[in-house]
């Protein structure tokens, strides 16, 4: 456990985010998993309130919820208890701005669409729109992709619960996170930096092997990103390897389709174990 903790905190998409990128998702993923490591205690509302606290975060989270009842065996009326905690934090945290600015809140929670800064639109958009002449240009079929990803994903999202619900899964609960967090790295389009690192420390926990694979094609895909868009943000990997700091569309191009081709073979890995009747 410790040496897996240290291959956490010194794995490059942790310091890449943590550090350079200044994302506090960690703070999330700490939360989850606390809910994790909670689940089952005999004080009930502490997983819940972990758990609450990970959505308060960043709301993505929330697409947890439903697999912590899934896993649960409590009865009916704890489970309502469960979703009642999990979702108290945020809605105390929103109630004074859904008063003062309703519109904002919801524009903020259900029409931000992220950017691709990596996945296959991030992909699509190298191979096909970008040169150095339009880097940062704001391409309306990107719009478009984006609009179209959030459906693909929601549909996958929403018939992995059911099948989950009416398979009554038995794989564990860290399986079933990774395998929400890879597929939404794998279909929705406005993958950015940060997000790359939501699915590090359970990889971690499930199989070292994958996680090693994850990181290092992770970690390509970040200094390819960085190398073009933002240069300074790790000036110092090509000042010590004296390499120049001038970006590479070609490394950009081909790292982000590396690490989104093995998201595909991770999710491959993990369905049939979400699903496997030989889970613990």
């Amino acid at each position: 456990a410790f040496l897996l903790g240290i291959f956490y905190a010194l794995n490059p998409v942790s310091i890449i985010i943590t550090s350079f990128h200044g994302q506090f998702d960690t703070l999330m993923l700490l939360m989850i998993l606390l809910a994790v490591y909670t689940f089952g205690w005999s004080k009930r509302w502490i997983s819940p309130l972990f758990l609450g606290i990970a959505i308060a975060l960043k709301s993505f989270p929330v697409l947890l919820l439903p697999f912590f009842l899934f896993h649960s065996r409590q009865n009916p009326s704890d489970k309502i208890k469960f979703l009642l905690i999990s979702v108290a934090p945020v809605i105390i945290l929103l109630l004074p701005f859904l008063i003062s600015d309703f519109e904002g809140v919801k524009t903020v929670l259900f029409r931000y669409a992220g950017w691709p800064d990596h996945g296959w639109i991030a992909a699509f958009r190298a191979f096909f729109l970008l040169d150095e002449k339009a880097i940062f240009t704001r391409f309306h079929i990107v719009d478009q992709l984006l609009a179209a990803s959030k459906m693909i994903f929601l549909f996958a999202y929403g018939s992995l619960i059911i099948i989950v619900w009416r398979r009554k899964i038995s794989s564990t609960l860290i399986t079933s996170i990774a395998t929400v967090f890879c597929l939404f790295l794998f279909l929705y389009g406005g993958i950015s930096s940060q997000y790359l690192l939501w699915a590090v420390p359970f990889l971690i926990l499930i199989s070292l092997r994958h996680a090693v694979i994850y990181t290092f094609f992770g970690s390509l895909a970040l200094l390819g990103f960085y190398s073009v868009f933002y240069p300074d943000v790790i000036s110092w990997i090509f000042t010590a390897f004296h390499m120049p700091l001038a970006g590479d569309l070609g490394f950009y191009r081909l790292a982000t389709l590396l690490f989104w081709s093995y998201l595909g073979i991770v999710l491959f890995i993990l369905l049939p174990k979400l699903f496997s009747q030989e889970a613990n």
